[in-house]
């Protein structure tokens, strides 16, 4: 058994290895947000003519609603995004059905990559048309008609004077910073759209714009001044509330339903807290065994046991537990855990 003072450490290093995973994969998300997108439009004509390219690198405004990862081991390839919505000028004529093809500049310069979507039917926001589709990563060898052009050429830097520098930061209650501030550039008179994160274990209060508080999860506005402040402010959620159990290997589906095989965090478990130090904690649902605390896997029909040495995931902390001892009492199950070491496997969200 580890002593107070080792547990204590044991579980600082696992919430500080949890948090560098979570903001650079936050981080990496946010990035996306920020890049600048040129679109193609390619329509099917009738025969003789066939697929024809309409625009080229139209430059247009692109936001994600969600993001898939394909299973590394069975699917090498870039994210696979849905619930896309392109805004465009009025002046560009998208119809329904329609090729899109989105080419991705990064806030460094530089290419990041592209998407193929079909366009679903267009429709008028204020000063901007917008419509709406489903994009996957378009590979090597994908432009089988030969109808993609090139990136447009990356263009000299902007004059200082003609850009607006947008930091962007993420603190507590407290004014403590949640993950670090992004600081990325934007030419005058283009269109912002900045979306709050979606943060484990926080819950978002309201966003404060060059210290003006609005009480929406983003901000969208046109760049006209030189610089602008925006802090997206959240609360801490304190509460242990549900334990996850750890599956190693098995069917199961991300958090937007999408079926996938491999590790991940399973179905949320209530608890109660029966002793603080060492933890432990009584579950009673779902129905567990009579021999040892299990449950069935709903997808794989797998049994899983939290017995000892099995790992379980704390929400909303997300702090990786191991069961120590398990004791049948009453009409549910007594576990012992212990910090132990970060585990970085999906949490799906499907099953709860």
């Amino acid at each position: 058994m580890l002593t107070a003072q080792e547990r204590r450490e044991r579980r600082q290093a696992n919430q500080q290895a949890r948090r560098r995973a979570n903001l650079q994969r936050m981080g990496e998300n946010l990035q996306n947000r920020l890049s600048t997108f040129y679109m193609d439009v390619i329509r099917t004509i009738p025969v003789p003519i066939g697929p024809t390219l309409i625009y080229s690198n139209i430059k247009v405004n692109v936001g994600f609603s969600s993001a898939d990862n394909p299973d590394p081991q069975t699917a090498p390839t870039s994210p696979v995004l849905e619930s896309v919505r392109v805004n465009l000028p009025h002046k560009i004529e998208v119809r329904n059905d329609d090729s899109i093809i989105l080419k991705v500049l990064g806030a460094n310069g530089k290419w990041k990559g592209a998407f193929r979507g079909v366009a679903g039917n267009p429709y008028e926001v204020n000063s901007r048309k917008r419509f709406h589709m489903n994009v996957s990563a378009l590979g090597a060898g994908d432009d089988s008609e030969g109808l993609i052009p090139p990136p447009v050429e990356e263009l000299p830097p902007p004059d200082p004077n003609e850009i607006s520098i947008i930091t962007i930061s993420f603190k507590d209650t407290n004014d403590d910073k949640i993950m670090p501030a992004v600081i990325y550039e934007k030419e005058r008179g283009e269109m912002v759209d900045i979306p709050s994160l979606d943060i484990h274990g926080y819950n978002f209060l309201h966003t404060i714009v060059d210290g003006v508080i609005y009480n929406f999860p983003s901000v969208a506005f046109i760049a006209t001044n030189p610089t602008y402040e925006i802090t997206f402010v959240y609360s801490a959620e304190t509460s242990l509330i549900y334990l996850r159990p750890f599956v190693l290997s098995g069917n199961f589906k991300d958090s937007n339903g999408v079926s996938k095989n491999g590790a991940h965090w399973y179905r949320r478990l209530d608890f109660t807290v029966v002793v603080d130090d060492p933890l432990t904690v009584h579950i009673t649902s779902p129905p567990l065994g009579t021999t040892d605390p299990r449950i069935t896997h709903s997808e794989s029909r797998g049994i899983i046991r939290l017995v000892t040495g099995a790992r379980v995931l704390v929400e909303p902390d997300n702090a990786v537990m191991e069961v120590v001892t398990s004791t049948r009492q009453g009409n549910g199950w007594d576990l012992t855990l212990e910090p132990t070491t970060w585990i970085d496997a999906e949490i799906t969200r499907w099953y709860d």
